[in-house]
């Protein structure tokens, strides 16, 4: 789900490497669709990536995400809708 005129990211490809899009969704709602290629760029963020680490680990810096189990996917998808999720919205399949 991406609101109008939103950016999807694509990283990584654990489930293949191949991807299937409805072109026209796309398009009518202007979506930009970015790959985010950490390989090419291992130089240009290691050295933020090892310094902003430690914080991560210790829980001084926390990232903001809201966690839904696919049961409440509808709860989910209505905070993303309304703009109330704080951060990112993260959907367990596990």
């Amino acid at each position: 789900l991406v609101r109008p005129r939103g950016r999807a990211a694509l990283v990584g490809y654990t489930a293949g490497r191949e991807l299937t899009l409805d072109l026209a969704d796309f398009f009518l709602a202007d979506v930009s669709l970015l790959p985010v290629n950490m390989i090419s760029r291992d130089k240009e963020v290691a050295a933020e990536v090892v310094r902003l680490l430690p914080d991560l680990s210790s829980g001084e810096l926390t990232l903001p995400y809201e966690r839904y189990g696919i049961d409440r996917l509808e709860d989910a998808v209505a905070r993303l809708r309304t703009g109330e999720a704080i951060g990112k919205v993260v959907l367990d399949l596990g």
